[in-house]
Parts: C-alpha cells; structure tokens; sequence
C-alpha cells in the first residue's frame, strides 16, 4: 500500500495531484445530496398519500437536488480521463528515464518487451483506483457509505445498526477473498509478462520456425510452457469467485428481507421506500467494494513491480 500512495503521489507534480483532490470533492458533495433526497422522497411520498400542500415545495426540493447531484458527479467524472492521461505522461516520461538509465547488465536480464509493458501498461493498472469513478467515485467511496448510513440510521435506529453490521459482514467475507487472491495474482502477473517476452521472441523468429520445419515442436514448447499458468490461473480465479460474490449474495438476501421486515413493521409508505432505496444504494456501494479491492491491489501489485523494476 505504501509503495502505491508512493507512486500516485510523489512520482507526477502537484497540480496533478490536486485535480484528484478537486474531482473528489464533487463526488463527496454528490453522494451527500443523494443522501438527503431520500429524507425528501419520504416526504413527497408521505404528503402526496396525505394530500398535503406541502407537496409541491417538497418535490421541487426534491427535483433540485437530484439534478445538482448529477450536475456534481458529471463534473467529477469530467476530470478523470484528463486527470489519467496526465498522470500516465508523467509515470511513461519517469519509467523511460529511469530504464535508459540502468546499468547495462542490470537491464538485459529481461526483454525490451517487458520493459515497454512496464513503462505503459503496468502504470495503467496503477491508476484503476482513481479512475474508476463509475464504480467508486473515485475516492470517495467511504464518504458514500457513511452518508447513507447516517441518513438509514435517522429513519430507523434499527435498520441503521442492522447496516453496520451488514457492511461488517460483506467487508469480512470480501478481506477473506482479498487475502486469498492478492497472495497468488503478482504471481499470475509475473508469469504473465515472462510468457509474453516468449511468444514476442518466439514470433520473432518465425522465419527460422519455418525455414527448419520447427512448428510441431514450438507449438508442443509454448504448451508446456503456459500450461500450468493456465491451470493456476483457472483455480485462482475459480475460489476468488466463491469467496468473493457465492457468500457476499446469501449475507445480502438476508440483510434485505430484514429491511423489508422493519419497513412493514413502520408501516409509513414514506420511509418504507427511503429505506428500500438508501438499503439498495448501500449494498450497491459495497458490492463495488469488489471493484474497488481488484482496483487496490492490481495498484499494489503494480506498484510493487515498478519499484522492483524501474525504481
């Protein structure tokens, strides 16, 4: 983790780094309204029933503040594509310089292939955690957890303590998977990059595969040479979607019946949806907490690779 905040925060420029700072502030902005226009949406439920004249205000209200949360978000969402590509022209410029400063020696122990992967390939994978907005909102994905939380707790105590719970759970079973998978993937990654220095090589000297009728015995080579990468690949990717979506899917049909349960014993049509709704927002965030640990850890995978190579 530390290797990662190192290379996204200390590798590019300030200005850089503050247009990650400023795209966050809109999303946090925007989750906070989202949280509010479900006490609204309660409301106009509960009025409308009612044939309350405070109906009208309250929709209003309510159309606003849905439309700036939009407005907010769309503004963040703008900043990471420009945001990226500064940072990706910063790592490329940093990875170049400090390759074709390496020791001789030190260098031709791996292939041009792999450094050029590297130099662009690796530091995209760097960068999943910031620019995957849709998913996380970039870092702001505690801010929305906790304003929904709040905004279920204000509704109903109950359901509110049942959420911190029910995100205890989800956490636990998705750390569980974490460890599992974060202890095999850099493995999976270095053998990866390994196989494909092979095939670059091995297509590179196509001619003389032809020229001495060698394809039977380069085909059976390239077999037994990524035949167990794709076998440790397989059983890795099989258990991670056991530990990571089978066990998250039973917590969640649990937790949401609950939910229903605590709406019906209310008995307001009103709060019954809010807590639908914000119930649907929380487990939505949470669920991308997936998204969000495959962002965390390809970060420190790569990382950990660009410091061990490039430096």
């Amino acid at each position: 983790m530390t290797k990662m905040i190192k290379w996204l925060f200390s590798k590019v420029p300030k200005k850089v780094v503050n247009m990650v700072f400023l795209m966050n502030i809109f999303g946090i902005f925007s989750s906070l309204i989202i949280s509010y226009s479900n006490i609204l949406s309660k409301n106009v439920i509960n009025y409308a029933i009612s044939m309350d004249n405070k109906f009208f205000l309250n929709s209003l209200i309510l159309v606003i503040a849905v439309l700036s949360s939009h407005i907010l978000y769309t503004l963040g969402g703008g900043f990471v594509s420009f945001t990226k590509g500064r940072y990706l022209k910063y790592l490329g410029e940093y990875c170049y310089k400090k390759v074709m400063n390496k020791d001789f020696v030190d260098f031709s122990r791996k292939t041009p292939a792999f450094y050029s992967e590297v130099s662009l390939r690796t530091t995209e994978n760097l960068l999943y955690i910031i620019a995957d907005y849709d998913n996380s909102g970039g870092l702001v994905f505690a801010f929305k957890i906790a304003f929904y939380m709040i905004t279920i707790y204000t509704l109903d105590h109950i359901s509110g303590l049942s959420m911190v719970l029910f995100a205890i759970l989800i956490l636990l079973s998705l750390w569980v998977a974490n460890n599992y998978y974060y202890k095999h993937a850099k493995v999976v990654k270095d053998q990866f990059l390994e196989i494909k220095s092979y095939v670059a090589d091995m297509f590179k000297g196509k001619e003389e595969i032809q020229l001495f009728e060698a394809y039977d015995f380069e085909i059976n080579l390239f077999q037994k040479r990524t035949d167990s990468f794709w076998k440790y690949k397989k059983r890795l990717y099989f258990i991670d979607a056991i530990l990571s979506f089978s066990i998250r899917d039973f917590i969640s049909a649990a937790f949401y019946l609950f939910v229903i349960y605590r709406g019906i014993i209310l008995g307001n049509a009103g709060t019954f949806y809010a807590l639908l709704n914000l119930f649907t927002l929380i487990r939505y965030q949470l669920f991308t907490s997936i998204g969000i640990w495959d962002n965390i850890r390809s970060g420190i995978t790569a990382a950990r690779q660009l410091e061990e190579i490039v430096g």
